[in-house]
């Protein structure tokens, strides 16, 4: 099924074509109207003449609000209304943004390859890009949230094309970190802990212990290590173990394999 998702146009066309016009004219009136008191009651003088200094200081300021001030504007406007009446279409085929001066770009669904959220917002709103790669090209769109129901397109984008909808900027630098005292604390405390006869009584060795080894492999951390825990009899018993564990996330982990060893 096809649907249809639109920019809602809150400015004339005129004005969203031309508004860059408008703003520099603007400026340049501004700056003209500066030059023209400073010529006419400007002094010109090489002693200090607090009165030229004065109106010196006003041309500066004029001058840095003649060519500052559109260029804030115009930075905050495309940024919150550039998309104004742009089309997305979707279906179960292909994604097709039409932008309202008339350029088309459509991508086929199976060459989406990534849909996220910008990492960094320098004019909000923040953008939403989805990703898509052809002949080893890639090329990209985004939207905001300025598009009406833009996290049910994105979603729905994400479910036609199995590539996972990233809403939360994506930080991959725990995967370059040797992890291996949070692997042995998560195999110890959240998954052996819990499976002996008596968890309160289980005693683990630190990462620095003689009888402990973690090696790091990409991802995966193979652990050699004990655990000292009473068995049903009360008695205090030494059960040495084997384990490969995998980092899946900054905070998540996974037991790949765990044996007890004689």
């Amino acid at each position: 099924m096809q649907q249809v998702f639109q920019y809602p146009v809150t400015y004339p066309g005129w004005w969203l074509d031309n508004y860059y016009l408008f703003t520099w004219l603007l400026g340049m009136v501004i700056l003209a109207i500066g030059w023209g008191v400073f010529f006419r009651f400007g002094k010109f003088s090489y002693g200090i003449d607090f009165g030229c200094l004065w109106k010196s200081t006003v041309l500066l300021l004029l001058t840095t609000l003649a060519l500052g001030a559109p260029n804030y504007y115009n930075t905050r406007f495309v940024a919150e209304h550039g998309q104004e009446g742009d089309v997305i279409t979707l279906d179960e085929s292909s994604l097709s943004y039409n932008y309202r001066k008339g350029v088309d770009k459509t991508f086929r669904i199976k060459d989406v390859v990534r849909i996220y959220k910008e990492p960094v917002t320098f004019n909000p709103p923040p953008r939403y890009f989805v990703v898509a790669e052809t002949g080893g090209i890639r090329d990209s769109v985004f939207v905001t949230k300025n598009l009406p129901d833009y996290e049910k397109m994105l979603s729905r984008l994400s479910d036609l094309s199995n590539v996972p909808f990233e809403q939360q900027a994506v930080d991959d630098s725990w995967k370059q970190k040797d992890n291996s005292f949070s692997a042995l604390y998560y195999l110890q405390y959240e998954y052996i802990k819990p499976r002996l006869k008596a968890p309160s009584t289980a005693k683990f060795p630190s990462l620095h212990s003689d009888e402990t080894e973690v090696k790091k492999d990409g991802l995966i951390y193979e652990i050699v290590s004990y655990v000292d825990s009473q068995n049903s009899f009360g008695a205090m018993l030494r059960k040495h173990y084997i384990a490969k564990v995998t980092q899946e996330g900054e905070n998540l982990w996974r037991v790949d394999s765990f044996s007890w060893v004689e």
